[in-house]
C-alpha cells in the first residue's frame, strides 16, 4: 500500500511538472508571437509591439519558421504561413529554408571559439589561416584580417547571394568565392579598414 502510494504521489508530481512545463512553454510562444518590436524604437516613447501573422500580411512575408535552442537543445519549433502560395502548402517545422545571412552570426561565433583556444589572431593576414584559397593580391597597404572581415570592413567585394533552388546544382565554396556560381569573384575592391560596407562575400570567407 505503501508503495503504491509513492508511485500515486510521483505520478501526480511528474504531472503537474508536466503541466507547469507546457504551461511556461505557450506562455513564451505568445510572448514570441506578439512581441515584435519595430526595426527603430525612440527612446522615451512607448514600445509598439506586434504580431507575427500581422507583420508577415504587412510585409508581404509568405512564410516564416522559428526555432528556439536553449543549452544546445532544441526547445520548440512553429511554422506561419505558406511555403508554396501556389498550391497553399504551410509552413512547418519540416519545411527547408535557405540559411541566407543567419550563417554569419554562426561563422562569427565560431572565430571566437577559435580565438579563445588561441588557434587564430583577429589582425593577423587572413591568408596565413586559408589553405584552399586564398584572398586575391591587391595594391593597398592594409591587411584583410578576420577582424575585418567579421566587421565588414575589409574592402571585399559582393554584397549578397541570391541563393539556389533545390534543381540547381550546388558549387563548391571555392567555385563561388572565383566567381564561377551565380555571383562575381571575390576580391578587395577598397583599401581595408578604409569604410564600412556591407560584403557576405568577406564573411563567406571566416
Amino acid at each position: 500500500m505503501r508503495r503504491l502510494l509513492s508511485l500515486l504521489f510521483l505520478l501526480i508530481l511528474f504531472s503537474s511538472c508536466k503541466s507547469q512545463v507546457t504551461k511556461d512553454l505557450s506562455q513564451e510562444i505568445s510572448t514570441i508571437e506578439n512581441g515584435l518590436l519595430a526595426s527603430i524604437v525612440i527612446q522615451g516613447e512607448d514600445w509598439e509591439y506586434h504580431n507575427i501573422k500581422e507583420r508577415m500580411l504587412e510585409l508581404r512575408v509568405p512564410g516564416v519558421s522559428i526555432a528556439v535552442v536553449r543549452d544546445g537543445k532544441l526547445q520548440w519549433a512553429k511554422g506561419y504561413g505558406y511555403a508554396n502560395t501556389n498550391d497553399s502548402t504551410k509552413v512547418d517545422v519540416n519545411t527547408l529554408f535557405q540559411a541566407g545571412s543567419i550563417s554569419k552570426p554562426v561563422a562569427a561565433l565560431s572565430v571566437l571559439k577559435l580565438l579563445e583556444e588561441g588557434a587564430v589572431d583577429l589582425d593577423t593576414d587572413v591568408n596565413t589561416y586559408l589553405k584552399t584559397w586564398q584572398v586575391p593580391q591587391h595594391a593597398f597597404e592594409e591587411k584583410v584580417t578576420l577582424r575585418r572581415l567579421l566587421t565588414h570592413t575589409a574592402g571585399t567585394s559582393v554584397h549578397g547571394f541570391p541563393g539556389y533552388t533545390q534543381a540547381d546544382t550546388f558549387p563548391a565554396i571555392n567555385e563561388v568565392l572565383n566567381g564561377e556560381g551565380n555571383t562575381s569573384r571575390i576580391y578587395v575592391s577598397t583599401p581595408p579598414d578604409s569604410i564600412w560596407r556591407y560584403s557576405g562575400g568577406g564573411c563567406k570567407k571566416c
